[in-house]
């Protein structure tokens, strides 16, 4: 039986490529067995994954805005009614026009299923044409989520931002209920967690729901290039910094200008991930630190010793490399996992401010035909994190064998789940009817640190 055609949604309006680098790794799993895989995205990724040698139809609303540094050490993020928001789906003519480019994009493609990852339309896509819909989720962002925040309360004054006034003409127009939370809009008919319990922990599992394990995509063939070459030669440990490509810390002097205070000098190397923007001008970078705009995870990862990050997906990367780590988080749902990680042993969790909560009042349409309505959000400003308890860290994670141990328990959870695979299964019996999907072997770790 030939494999359906997947079309693929991923949430390209945050920048990061983690959602679309989990359906690349899907799309390339699908493709290898022989069917078809199509993208619908907008945003900074298209070349990257038309270099992959996939079909992509440009989504153009919302437009797509990238996000440089925006002064905010932390942001406070109790709801993925913010991403919303973010994203720019504040009116219910905007989700229309979306979703009238997505109908045009399905009749193009004739696709059997969609796929979605983060993406806020999918659903109600699928739902309009008639289609499957499977969607990567996580703990957090789930229909049934796990609770993101355990180790804070929630300001009393924080008030998110109200969607339904939004979502709520459309979801009565498909036949759909309103929404009792925002992570309703990420339902689905096959829900895929691109995790492991320890480190995406849902308990009970709840319906249609099932653990794959990481979703990454293979090694590719390029060699390393040179300078990491000269860095593996000198034979020094060498420490990874990164931030990923979306964070407003990402090209920041002030981050930067911490890691050289924290770092330089020592008898290690430290290369840097601009995240695709241009360093610092004219600041003082010690010997031993090295600025790139971006290197191949598959190249830096396997010759690196620890890993600066900020807990992203990237997190699977690290632990599938059997790296310690130190994650900075810079909003809640980082932290989530940061203090995950921890917990795991693998991890050590700096904030990267622990400043007072300051409220921020966005205004924005919300339904309306202008922008009248208000929100809040809380952040911190000030960076607090000191240069030595950075430097602490690092060296932690160079001369402390418990972080390293944990680190190689969980590498070895993770290599016995080949996500995409697992998902790609599950995908097909999903789509002959005949069959029922049946949970993958989710494999035994030697802790499982839960919140709570």
């Amino acid at each position: 039986m030939a494999l359906p055609t997947l079309l693929f949604f991923p949430n390209y309006l945050g920048g990061g490529f983690g959602h679309t680098g989990r359906c690349l790794a899907l799309a390339e799993t699908w493709r290898a067995h022989g069917g078809r895989a199509v993208f619908a995205l907008g945003g900074p990724h298209i070349q990257r994954v038309r270099d992959a040698g996939f079909e992509v139809h440009e989504m153009q609303t919302p437009r797509y805005t990238a996000r440089h540094n925006t002064g905010l050490a932390y942001v406070h993020v109790s709801d993925m009614a913010y991403q919303i928001a973010r994203d720019g789906f504040d009116h219910p003519r905007v989700v229309r026009q979306a979703m009238q480019e997505a109908v045009s994009i399905i009749q193009r493609v004739s696709p059997d299923v969609l796929v979605g990852d983060g993406y806020a339309l999918t659903r109600l896509i699928a739902r309009q044409n008639d289609l499957p819909v499977v969607q990567i989720v996580k703990s957090v962002a789930h229909p049934r989520p796990s609770p993101l925040i355990w180790w804070e309360t929630t300001p009393r004054e924080a008030a998110p931002p109200n969607i339904a006034p939004v979502f709520g003409p459309i979801l009565k127009e498909l036949g759909l209920p309103p929404l009792s939370r925002s992570t309703d809009l990420l339902d689905g008919d096959l829900l895929l967690l691109p995790s492991i319990l320890p480190l995406d922990p849902m308990r009970p599992l709840p319906p249609k729901t099932y653990y794959v394990g990481p979703m990454v995509r293979r090694a590719g063939k390029t060699p390393p290039p040179q300078w990491l070459l000269d860095l593996e030669a000198m034979q020094s440990p060498l420490v990874y910094v990164t931030v990923g490509g979306s964070s407003g810390i990402a090209g920041d002097e002030t981050f930067f200008q911490l890691v050289n205070e924290a770092l330089g000098g020592e008898n290690y190397q430290v290369v840097v991930s601009t995240g695709g923007r241009k360093p610092p001008q004219d600041a003082p970078v010690s010997p031993n630190i090295h600025l790139v705009p971006w290197v191949s995870n598959y190249h830096i990862l396997p010759r690196s010793q620890g890993v600066v990050f900020h807990g992203g997906y990237t997190r699977m990367e690290v632990l599938l490399n059997g790296l310690p780590s130190v994650v900075i988080p810079f909003h809640t749902e980082q932290e989530y996992y940061a203090r995950l990680m921890q917990r795991a042993g693998a991890s050590i969790m700096l904030p990267y401010s622990t400043a007072p909560y300051q409220q921020l009042n966005v205004r924005w349409r919300g339904g309306l035909p202008w922008k009248q309505r208000t929100y809040s959000l809380h952040v911190r400003t000030q960076v607090t994190l000191q240069p030595e308890t950075l430097r602490e860290a690092v060296d932690a994670l160079l001369n402390r064998p418990a972080l390293r141990a944990s680190a190689a328990a969980l590498q070895q959870s993770l290599q016995a789940m080949d996500g995409a695979e697992q998902a790609r299964g599950l995908i097909a019996r999903l789509f002959n009817k005949s069959l029922v999907p049946s949970p993958p072997t989710i494999p035994a770790v030697a802790s499982s640190p839960l919140p709570g």
